[in-house]
Order: structure tokens, then C-alpha cells, then sequence
């Protein structure tokens, strides 16, 4: 990619022409989490979801989440992933960006997590830091791609 900006100095234009080098393609992708080949964030966008001990989860952490009810009994209710709604996928593989969109856990869409008036908890098992592209995680209906923005 070839960048050129014109300085004006006093009568003399001068061209600065910046190249720009792409030392490692990676630089120029992201790792997607995807439910089939929709997009469902990019991984390690931070959200406002906690997880049980208080931290933040980020885009494409893979969670347990368990459901604590008014005497203490704990139900697990399986293996789920940290998403968003940041992306529409159309039919032929377009990715658009959306100017809004929630963060959530895929599956409890307007659930609480981790709040006093909450009965849900989450608890990370896998951080988004720690998939691999190509990473399939078929009980939870997603996989990781590394893809361009």
C-alpha cells in the first residue's frame, strides 16, 4: 500500500511518499469467531460482561455458564461463547459492519451474568487468546477464523 501526502513549504512542494510494508499478513487479519461462516465478533474486543470472578470477558472466550438458584444449588447449562452482534453476514459470505450492536453470551442473548440480581453466572474455561485458527468447538456450534477486516 502506497500512501502519498504533499507538503507545501514556501513555493516548493515537496512529495513525502510513505511505503508501507506488510512484514507479516497476519498485521492485516483478525481472528473471527463464526457460527457456521457467520460472523460473530472479533476476538478480544472487550465487552461488559463479567465473568464469576469479576473480569471482564473479551469477544470469542469460551465460557461454562451455570444458573445458581434461591438455595444455592448450581445447574450447569453447557459450553457457550462470548459474542456480538457487530457484523451481518449475508448469503454469499458479505460482511457488513453495524454502527450498534450487543455484546452477549451465544444463546442468552438479555441474560444477566454475575450481578446481584443475577442467577447466572459465567465462568471462562478457554480465553480467546488461546484459540487457533481453523479451532472447531462443535458443542458449542462455533469455530475461529483467521479472516480481513
Amino acid at each position: 500500500m502506497i500512501l502519498e501526502n504533499k507538503f507545501v513549504n514556501q513555493n516548493k512542494s515537496f512529495i513525502f511518499v510513505l511505503s508501507v510494508h506488510l512484514i507479516n499478513l497476519k498485521m492485516a487479519e483478525s481472528m473471527f469467531v463464526r457460527s457456521g461462516v457467520c460472523r460473530k465478533g472479533r476476538c478480544g474486543d472487550v465487552t461488559d460482561i463479567l465473568d464469576l470472578n469479576g473480569d471482564p470477558l473479551c469477544i470469542g472466550d469460551i465460557v461454562i455458564v451455570s444458573e445458581i438458584d434461591g438455595h444455592g444449588i448450581c445447574s450447569n447449562h453447557g459450553i457457550h461463547v462470548v459474542v456480538n452482534d457487530r457484523w451481518t453476514t449475508y448469503n454469499g459470505g458479505d460482511n457488513v459492519e453495524n454502527l450498534t450492536f450487543d455484546s452477549y453470551i451465544m444463546g442468552w442473548k438479555g441474560a444477566k451474568f454475575n450481578g446481584e440480581d443475577s442467577k447466572y453466572v459465567a465462568q471462562k474455561v478457554k480465553s480467546y487468546s488461546d484459540v487457533v485458527d481453523g479451532e472447531h468447538w462443535a458443542a458449542a456450534g462455533i469455530n475461529y477464523k483467521l479472516e480481513g477486516l
